[in-house]
């Protein structure tokens, strides 16, 4: 069996050493399809992408091992999978121009994972040196930060040359994905055929069967040919190209016939006399979870979408609701874990820092206002505690708040883990993104936090003064407490994953935990700290 793999090499600059490698992959039958070589810290780092037979991998290991016998070079081989995706994105970082050569070795949905562990500024000098055909596979398969980011670096007639050669539902999908401005610009300079597509489309919530369909489909009359029919299937004009559906005169469905029975009949039928009809339909404003079920119910790779009157529309393929399937399992899924994050992030590590403040931050500072009735209850009976003891009642709240931001950074991560949108090497940059969140909530509490707490106790205590110090008190306490929680659920993910130990089953107990511990330690020290030097 022929692994497509990923040969990583570092050695010293040695004449002849490159040609030897190359020499032992050659030998063991493999065939190497991509290479690039940098120096780094004195030595020469090659990457190398091959097609390697399995049984060979013991022979190369033996023979590297003779080659790079020096202490300081060393090889590893791994599969071309998103685990190892990792060490492509220095050669992209020091040369963008690779792109092309590298990504015809992966699929569209890998380009995407490659891209999403670029920096920001790297991706953006890959689209510009990326071909337009590569550019609209990335599309089809691209989340919208992608999708922008690609508008945004591109002319709007290159972009409209990638919109062209879209799959309807695909096409749409992309257009939706365009802020207005880029959308107005690139539809004026679309074909009239893939406007018309458009509006069809947009007239379906992209959640409907309407909205996932596919009108690149071969609809015959009852009295076209086999022969005919056949030809015209194979066009490669088609999405669907292994199947035809036969509709009356009023484009109402009335039986489909395969490409298999195709072959099999006299050119000369009619394809009335061969086609199907007992077939299962959709309809067009069916919900998305209802067509998976269909599809699920009768065991169907493709199923036909109707209007009320039964006339035929297009066809959703398992591949459009494959994704919805998986999405809406781990929607579920990460729901037991307890918090909510609004709406959802679809790949972490592109996701500006804005978009996963707004995604979360409503959700947090909504939990901290209804965390307040509770300190007020507590608040009430201050005249019955001790000097100081009001601090008590705004413990929960922080305690509270600490854990609300810990469950969503752990919420968000075990879907970006599930998706294969992150490994471990990425534990950096999720850390600091939860850093940086984090605090931005917590700034954005600040107010909130501090008008509430003096409200509440200027009722307990009816002083001014002390209610001003204990609202800079609770409110400056929360923004740590809320940076540094936001962080712990985030490293409990990775640290899980690193363990083995099942991270659902994991982090809602340990971030109550240790939030519980540093949340106390933080308020209290905060809070009394400054109690006692403006008292």
């Amino acid at each position: 069996m022929i692994i497509k793999s990923m040969v990583l090499i570092k050695a010293k600059d040695r004449a002849g050493t490159l040609k030897r490698i190359y020499e032992i992959i050659s030998d063991s039958g493999g065939n190497i399809l991509f290479n690039f070589s940098y120096v780094e810290d004195g030595l020469s780092k090659i990457i190398l992408v091959a097609d390697l037979p399995e049984e060979s991998q013991e022979y190369i290991k033996e023979k590297l091992d003779e080659v790079l016998a020096d202490p300081d070079e060393d090889y590893d081989i791994l599969r071309l999978a998103p685990e190892s995706f990792d060490y492509l994105v220095d050669p992209l970082s020091i040369s963008p121009e690779i792109a092309n050569s590298l990504f015809k070795y992966l699929h569209p949905e890998e380009r995407v994972l490659v891209l999403s562990k670029l920096d920001e500024n790297v991706r953006k000098r890959v689209y510009k040196v990326l071909s337009l055909h590569i550019l609209a596979e990335i599309l089809a398969y691209a989340p919208i930060e992608i999708v922008r980011e690609i508008a945004s670096s591109i002319t709007p007639s290159d972009l409209a040359f990638c919109l062209e050669h879209l799959d309807p539902d695909d096409l749409v999908d992309v257009v939706q994905s365009l802020d207005d401005s880029a959308r107005k610009n690139v539809l004026k300079l679309l074909s009239k055929e893939k406007r018309k597509v458009i509006e069809n489309l947009l007239k379906y919530k992209p959640d409907t069967a309407g909205g996932l369909m596919t009108t690149r489909v071969l609809m015959v009359s009852p009295e076209t040919t086999v022969g005919t029919a056949l030809e015209e299937l194979i066009s490669g004009k088609y999405e669907i190209w292994d199947e035809a559906y036969v509709v009356d005169a009023d484009g109402r469905l009335i039986g489909l016939v395969t490409l298999s029975r195709l072959v099999k009949e006299d050119p000369s039928k009619p394809v009335v006399k061969v086609m199907r009809k007992d077939f299962v339909v959709v309809n067009s404003n069916a919900d998305q979870r209802e067509v998976a079920e269909v599809l699920m119910k009768f065991d169907l790779t493709k199923v036909p979408v109707v209007d009320e009157k039964g006339r035929m529309l297009g066809v959703v393929t398992i591949d459009d609701i494959v994704d919805v399937i998986k999405e809406e399992s781990l929607e579920e899924t990460l729901a037991g874990l307890g918090k909510i994050v609004r709406g959802y992030i679809d790949n972490y590590l592109i996701a500006p820092i804005l978009s996963l403040y707004k995604a979360r931050a409503p959700w947090i500072l909504a939990l901290i206002l209804v965390d307040f009735f509770t300190a007020s209850i507590v608040a009430s009976f201050e005249d019955e505690i001790a000097k100081y003891a009001i601090l008590a009642a705004f413990l929960p709240i922080v305690i509270d708040s600490g854990g609300n931001i810990g469950s969503q950074a752990a919420s968000l991560l075990l879907r970006s883990f599930s998706l294969g949108h992150i490994t471990l090497k990425d534990a950096p940059k999720a850390i600091k993104k939860e850093l940086l969140v984090g605090m931005l909530i917590g700034l954005s509490s600040f107010p909130i936090v501090l008008a509430i707490s003096f409200l509440i106790s200027t009722i307990a205590d009816k002083s001014m003064h002390f209610a001003t110090i204990v609202g800079i008190s609770v409110a400056s306490s929360m923004i740590v407490t809320l940076t540094l929680s936001s962080v712990i659920g985030a490293l409990l993910v990775f640290i899980a994953y690193k363990a083995k130990i099942d991270p659902a089953t994991m982090s809602a107990a340990m971030i109550t935990t240790l939030v519980d511990i540093t949340g106390s330690f933080i308020y209290l020290s905060i809070s009394v700290g400054i109690l006692e030097k403006l008292l």
